[in-house]
């Protein structure tokens, strides 16, 4: 299982669940707008995981992230924009 932070709103984070839904890869969507402690939880992992640098640097929030059942966690919507690229990392790094 893999756990992505983000919002309904956001229209990269809805491309990835559709896609995960597709491929039967099972998901913890941790939803910014009904649960306010997954913003806390998402804002502890950007700030201290040096995967989200460049996040950062470029004043991006960084969703959907996404956090690997092995540990791995990356900005799924890093521009330019590509969903496949973003399943093949998280196929890369389901299992721990």
């Amino acid at each position: 299982m893999i756990t992505i932070y983000g919002s309904d709103q956001c229209p990269k984070t809805v491309k990835i669940l559709e896609l995960c839904k597709e491929r039967g890869i099972e998901t913890n969507y941790r939803n910014f707008e009904k649960e306010l402690k997954s913003i806390w939880e998402f804002v502890v992992i950007r700030d201290e995981d040096s995967n989200f640098d460049k996040t950062k640097k470029s004043k991006r929030l960084g969703i959907p992230a996404i956090v690997c059942e092995n540990g791995h966690t990356f900005d799924g919507g890093e521009e330019p924009f590509d969903a496949e690229a973003v399943m093949r990392v998280t196929a890369e790094n389901a299992k721990g």
